[in-house]
């Protein structure tokens, strides 16, 4: 795509204009925390997952993977984790922006009642559609259409460097190559100075589902 693009008042996608890659891969994160919501509600209380998948249609009860406790507590734990790293950061720098790359469906935010800081959710024009129609954005909070490796979209995040920033990516690097990864991390080190980014990992049988 040409540079980046602010959708925030453009119109929705219907769901079916979306496709079945793309669903799987922005349902099994929010099963997985509807899951955890359900079995640990003081732990994860994910308001928002149930109520997304059922507007979706979405339905990955058949699976095998979500019958795994370690499974789903997965999705859970990882949008705790980052919830700590965003509020440790906060901590010292409480003006930041948040930036989350590859946001798909994560309601992070809503979660952490966040409506003080600036906060930006970035993805592909086909998720960005959808989380406009399905999660309802914060007064600070921005929705990115953009390609990640199409680094013009630098220019869309509206930063006082005084006041920091901090990065979160979960389960993005995995559609990247080394090379991408490199070179994106490398750019924002350059662009975003004193900021921090957290991302989670996994090997090669994570990515095949343990299989």
């Amino acid at each position: 795509m040409d540079g980046t693009r602010i959708v925030d008042d453009s119109p929705g996608t219907a769901d079916g204009d979306v496709s079945e890659a793309v669903r799987n891969t922005l349902c099994i994160p929010l099963w997985g925390r509807m899951l955890a919501a359900q079995h640990f509600p003081h732990l994860f209380p994910d308001h928002d997952a149930k109520r997304i998948l059922a507007e979706m249609h979405c339905d990955l009860s058949s699976s095998k993977l979500f019958k795994l406790q370690y499974a789903y507590l997965d999705c859970a734990i990882r949008q705790y984790d980052f919830a700590c790293e965003i509020n440790a950061y906060l901590a010292e720098y409480p003006r930041a922006c948040v930036v989350e790359l590859g946001a798909g469906l994560s309601v992070l935010r809503r979660q952490m009642q966040n409506e003080s800081n600036a906060w930006y959710d970035l993805d592909h024009p086909q998720v960005i559609a959808l989380r406009r129609r399905h999660i309802p954005s914060g007064e600070r909070e921005r929705n990115i259409s953009c390609d990640l490796n199409d680094l013009s979209w630098f220019d869309s995040i509206d930063l006082n460097p005084r006041d920091g920033i901090v990065f979160i990516a979960g389960g993005l690097f995995y559609y990247f190559t080394t090379k991408e990864v490199r070179r994106l991390l490398v750019a924002m080190a350059e662009r975003f100075r004193g900021g921090m980014i957290a991302f989670d990992t996994t090997n090669h049988r994570g990515l095949r589902g343990g299989e």
